[in-house]
């Protein structure tokens, strides 16, 4: 494969974590947190937090942007995704 066309698929993927990341989060996430929140554990709470953006930070470190960044898109309060803030 030429140069050019590894480049576009670098592009693609990069392209895809950076959008299915805030889908993600605005459609799944939050129910899973939901039913996590209705077993009143902390622990099991915490686990599913650290594990989540550790998987994130490590989708961003595979397409080639950086961890922190990758912690900073599930990190962002909902108010500044234009989401339900004001609830």
């Amino acid at each position: 494969m030429s140069e050019h066309g590894l480049l576009y698929n670098a592009f693609i993927y990069l392209l895809a974590a950076v959008i299915a990341v805030p889908i993600a989060k605005r459609l799944g996430f939050g129910s899973v947190f939901r039913v996590i929140a209705g077993t009143q554990l902390r622990e099991i709470f915490t686990a599913f937090s650290l594990l989540l953006v550790i998987g994130i930070a490590l989708l961003m470190q595979a397409v080639g942007l950086s961890m922190a960044l990758g912690s900073f898109f599930r990190q962002r309060p909902p108010a500044a995704t234009g989401g339900d803030g004001g609830r």
